[in-house]
């Protein structure tokens, strides 16, 4: 009983922090209000830390959409990845990137433009148990992908396979960056072939609205990616970071705002080149990149216009990340969306400025 009181408090408390646009502070936030890593409250999304305004929707997997990057100039701004609760950029070839932006709390009907998976979607889409969709995959990637022997609890959807209502092309848009994910039909869809879940079972991620110590100030995180110069600006008056990509406003096309997030997580992460798989032959060819994000390793959490050195883990393949301080005591996230920056171990370029 009291258990069940405590939960319901503290949901009618993160109601009335989002009512309001503000954060808890450090001073206000009650000690032990932790949600997560293991459970969470009734009607909290496990993605987000926070309470949704329809608790069905938590009863269904995540979709995860692979979203193109590149060239800028072509794909951006995005459609929907201010929507999503959750987005990984990462190394694609030739020093360019790619998001995977998972989905559970809204109901987007316009991601993308779409491109082809890469071995990291292995341990996304495990991580999240979600419905992937994506636009192509060299052979390696697409073979490991539907391998019946790989542990996977997630479901993944071809989407050059697919047509109208599940994917589209949008005419206004120059080919090839003009093709959509749907994920609202997806769902659907999921329903129909009876491969959603009603309870995805995601742990592992710990969220406070109480901001921790031991942090330094960071106004400002540049990440200096080969192809791309991301900058995350802290915003103050709404306590996130607003992104720009190669110095300008990173705008979403469907919302038309610039996209922001409570938490940006900077992950080191190994890389290490398959040469089993070839994704190109442009300039002499590109070899597939395995991203191990399994195991252990560093990683700088920003929230709240603070940085705190942390270490990042999965319990297993169907956990998502935990993060703990150097000293080895629980770190939450903020409750709200959260953008993962995974760059190599010895990556130089992060800079932070106070």
């Amino acid at each position: 009983m009291r258990t069940q009181i405590r939960r319901a408090l503290l949901l009618l408390v993160l109601c009335a922090t989002l009512a309001l646009g503000s954060p808890l502070s450090a001073q206000e936030g009650a000690a032990g209000d932790i949600i997560g890593p293991d459970t969470y409250p009734e009607g909290v999304n496990p993605l987000t830390g926070q309470p949704v305004s329809n608790p069905a929707v938590l009863n269904r997997r995540p979709v995860g959409v692979k979203v193109s990057n590149f060239p800028g100039d072509k794909v951006r701004p995005q459609a929907g990845l201010a929507q999503a609760d959750i987005v990984f950029e990462h190394y694609a070839e030739g020093g360019t990137t790619r998001f995977t932006a998972f989905f559970l709390s809204t109901t987007p009907q316009k991601v993308g433009s779409m491109r082809s998976a890469r071995l990291i979607d292995l341990e996304l889409t495990a991580m999240y148990r979600a419905l992937f969709i994506f636009s192509g995959a060299s052979e390696g990637v697409r073979q490991r992908l539907y391998d019946p022997n790989r542990p996977t609890r997630a479901r993944t959807f071809y989407a050059d396979t697919m047509g109208d209502p599940f994917v589209f092309r949008d005419a206004d848009i120059d080919p090839p960056h003009n093709f959509f994910a749907n994920p609202r039909e997806l769902w659907f869809l999921a329903d129909e072939r009876g491969v959603n879940l009603e309870d995805p079972g995601l742990r592992g991620t710990a969220f406070s609205a109480t901001i921790p110590g031991g942090g330094a100030p960071a106004r400002i995180v540049d990440i200096a990616y080969r192809a791309e110069n991301v900058r995350w600006f802290y915003e103050g008056g709404f306590a996130r970071y607003a992104r720009y990509a190669d110095g300008e406003p990173h705008m979403d096309a469907v919302t038309e705002q610039q996209i922001t997030a409570q938490n940006v997580v900077v992950l080191y992460v190994d890389h290490v080149e398959d040469r089993t798989i070839l994704e190109d032959e442009v300039s002499g060819g590109h070899y597939s990149t395995e991203i191990q994000l399994w195991g252990e390793g560093p990683c700088d959490l920003f929230r709240d216009g603070q940085r705190f050195e942390c270490r990042w883990s999965r319990a297993d393949d169907f956990s998502m990340l935990t993060f703990k301080t150097p000293g080895g005591d629980l770190l939450p996230l903020k409750p709200g969306i959260t953008w993962y920056q995974i760059v190599p171990y010895g990556f130089t370029g992060l800079t932070v400025t106070p």
